[in-house]
């Protein structure tokens, strides 16, 4: 049987909370931020309803003989 690789997409939604002098400032930090509490995921992320799809112009076959023993 044939190995196929099939790419998906989802989106999630979560918040941060952030102090800053201004709203602008807030979105600026968020944005910038490479490590620290406000990189990566917010831990309280939810999937957002209907947005699961296939990506599939990133679907190819793989080469299933690596696996064989």
């Amino acid at each position: 049987m044939k190995e196929f690789e099939i790419s998906v997409n989802w989106e999630c939604i979560g918040s941060f909370k952030v102090r800053a002098e201004t709203l602008e400032e807030a979105i600026s930090i968020v944005e910038n931020a490479d490590e620290g509490p406000y990189s990566g995921l917010p831990s309280d992320s939810e999937y957002v309803d209907a947005s699961f799809k296939v990506e599939r112009d990133c679907c190819y076959e793989v080469d299933s003989s690596e696996h064989l023993e």
